[in-house]
């Protein structure tokens, strides 16, 4: 996640980021034990013991095709965003790193969270040249433009990067669930591979989810502010990547990811498992941002039909 510069560093943002990280250190302890709790759950996966490498023609000898491909458009629209989102990793790992810092548990779990993430664009690039779904020179050209533009994030402190990225882990976890199901009929072992995928995402939403719990439990004031706004702005990671408004109609209306997956999968849960509605001891401001937390299912269903 590459942040961009703040632009003005006042006495007020510094005290709030030196708050924030004072928060991030009073819950190390328990941060360490969801770090360990993850570690257990997770399985370890392989790829080369899913893909389909006896698929695997040489592009020398026959150069792609479309017709190469067994999937429709929309899923393999899917796995191009997914693929080169999970391209951009560098961007989101240096970002994290800047905000949570790369000592002590916090850059411990940022660099586990890297390595199980880099193995998600791996396995998808060796299952979209083995399968042929993708054209893998303009695949190649598009790796090249959004890993050189990067991720590029109005996020300055550690909070709001957590809050963010627990959103983004759940809407992620919803993509590949959904691409498995519309994939599954066309070829299981793209099911396989991207029921896979879903599991690490949905482990690592968990832990960012309870790590923020951890948070408006110690400071529900702040806390519920940047929910609040996190929530009103988010927009995918992919957002930036040239094509991405035209795919995501695409995507969108197969059922993959859309205004009413955002809602029903995303944003609904998360208030709901944050237990937004019965938050207490907050400020005057605090109730105003939990109340427009809790309207904002109604006003994302009435917004105008469309791509989230």
């Amino acid at each position: 996640m590459v942040m961009d510069p703040v632009p003005f560093c006042t006495e007020e943002y510094r005290a709030d980021c030196a708050a924030q990280l004072q928060l991030l250190r009073d819950i190390e302890p328990e941060i360490a034990h969801l770090l360990q709790a993850h570690r257990a759950r997770r399985q370890p996966w392989y790829p080369h013991e899913i893909l389909p490498w006896g698929r695997g023609r040489d592009y020398r000898q026959e150069p792609w095709r479309e017709a190469d491909t067994c999937l429709p458009q929309a899923v393999r629209m899917a796995l191009e965003v997914s693929l080169l989102t999970e391209d951009n990793l560098p961007s989101y790992h240096a970002g994290l790193i800047r905000v949570l810092g790369a000592e002590g548990v916090w850059g411990e779990w940022v660099r586990h969270w890297t390595a199980e993430e880099g193995l998600h664009a791996i396995a998808l690039r060796d299952y979209v040249l083995l399968s042929r779904n993708l054209n893998p020179r303009t695949l190649e050209d598009a790796r090249m433009q959004q890993v050189k533009v990067g991720f590029s994030s109005p996020i300055h402190d550690p909070i709001s990067a957590l809050v963010y990225t627990t959103i983004q882990e759940l809407a992620t976890r919803v993509v590949y669930r959904n691409t498995s199901k519309a994939a599954a009929a066309h070829d299981p072992i793209a099911q396989d591979l991207l029921d896979h995928i879903a599991q690490d995402e949905n482990l690592h939403f968990i832990f960012y989810r309870r790590a923020v719990t951890l948070l408006l439990e110690c400071a529900p004031n702040t806390v519920i502010g940047l929910i609040r706004h996190q929530l009103s702005h988010f927009q995918m990671p992919g957002w930036g990547m040239r094509g991405f408004r035209k795919k995501a109609t695409v995507i969108a209306a197969a059922g993959i990811y859309g205004k009413r997956e955002h809602c029903e999968q995303v944003l609904e849960p998360l208030i709901q498992q944050w237990r937004i509605a019965t938050l207490h001891g907050l400020s005057a401001a605090g109730e105003r941002d939990q109340e427009l937390v809790l309207r904002l299912p109604a006003l994302l269903k009435n917004r105008k039909s469309g791509p989230y």
